[in-house]
């Protein structure tokens, strides 16, 4: 009985020591950071120590080239040669279709079906369910250490000027109209004119997207919900 009891408050104090585990991974927050210079594109995901490099990627291996005689999935080629003619006799096999459990293959044969006979309907549902998602992204995404140093420069310094009040009112009215929507912190935003042309490279524009990974988790239990629920999304009833 003594040693029951013991296991019974190993494995509970196990379940505690993974829930807790649990809670802590979806309370790190989980950001992308931008690095843009001229010449050089840099996305790197962050999760809370962890660092994995999205843009650039490493380079991959040329693909290997199918030989001519390679046969589409699905199909066996027979060859037969007599004498000098030869023909090829092409067995087409039916694709073997793997059932989801769930019924989430009906509800995707159903998603098909409706792109199939009316694609502007099955645009509009997945607007609507894209749209709901932005919308809740937006409230949940912050934008820390947004750090924009800009030169302007044209051929002319008279152009210069002009070009350089142009794109400052666009910042300015483009930095109010994000900060409707997302949270912003910034570090620095500086656009400078650059009469001589010497300067034309010194550009950075570099920022953080993060959010909690417990509320990305919640939006897409959410939107899958959505579209399980869909009206236009559910499988054909049986007769």
């Amino acid at each position: 009985m003594a040693i029951l009891l013991f296991l019974l408050r190993l494995i509970g104090w196990v379940l505690l020591a993974v829930l807790l585990l649990l809670l802590v991974a979806l309370l790190i927050p989980l950001g992308v950071r931008f690095v843009y210079r001229p010449g050089s594109v840099r996305a790197t995901a962050c999760y809370g120590p962890l660092r994995f490099t999205l843009w650039p990627r490493k380079g991959q291996p040329e693909a290997l080239k199918k030989p001519a005689s390679a046969a589409p999935p699905g199909q066996t080629v027979r060859k037969t040669v007599d004498g000098e003619q030869a023909s090829v006799t092409v067995e087409v096999k039916p694709a073997k279709k793997s059932g989801l459990p769930f019924g989430i293959s009906a509800r995707i044969d159903a998603a098909m079906q409706l792109l199939s006979n009316d694609p502007m309907a099955f645009a509009r549902c997945m607007l609507g369910h894209t749209g709901w998602l932005g919308r809740h992204l937006l409230r949940s995404v912050r934008v820390s250490g947004l750090d924009i140093f800009w030169t302007v420069t044209a051929d002319e310094a008279s152009a210069t000027a002009e070009l350089f009040g142009a794109e400052m009112a666009l910042a300015n009215n483009l930095l109010a109209l994000v900060q409707q929507y997302i949270r912003v912190q910034s570090d620095r935003l500086w656009l400078e004119p650059d009469f001589t042309g010497e300067r034309a490279g010194e550009r950075i524009v570099s920022f953080r997207l993060t959010s909690c990974a417990a509320v990305l988790l919640w939006l897409v239990i959410r939107l899958l919900h959505r579209l399980w629920k869909d009206p236009q999304l559910q499988p054909a009833a049986k007769a």
